[in-house]
């Protein structure tokens, strides 16, 4: 499945990019999602895909989220950031479309 190995890739570089700004706890809920991914069954997928969009739903979620680097924010990865995180939003939506 294309759309599932596009969506791993894209939590694999949003995952590297919330390390390099500290957000360890954003961090292990993308890295669990990703091993979520992996380890499901094909029949588990649409569901786990639904469950990964929560994270862009309500105040201070995940589309809330703004990227710093030593207290500053970091307009080149937060550039980068909001583009990955765009589109696995989109590739999630597809997914279950």
């Amino acid at each position: 499945m294309a759309e599932i190995t596009q969506i791993k890739i894209l939590l694999d570089e949003i995952y590297t990019l919330l390390l390099k700004a500290n957000e360890t706890e954003w961090a292990k809920s993308i890295y669990q999602i990703k091993n979520e991914f992996e380890n499901s069954q094909e029949d588990e997928l649409n569901v786990l895909a639904r469950k990964a969009l929560q994270m862009f739903e309500g105040s201070g979620s995940f589309s809330d989220l703004v990227l710093y680097v030593n207290g500053n924010p970091d307009s080149k990865l937060n550039d980068r950031f909001n583009t990955l995180r765009m589109r696995l939003h989109q590739e999630l939506i597809n997914f279950i479309s």
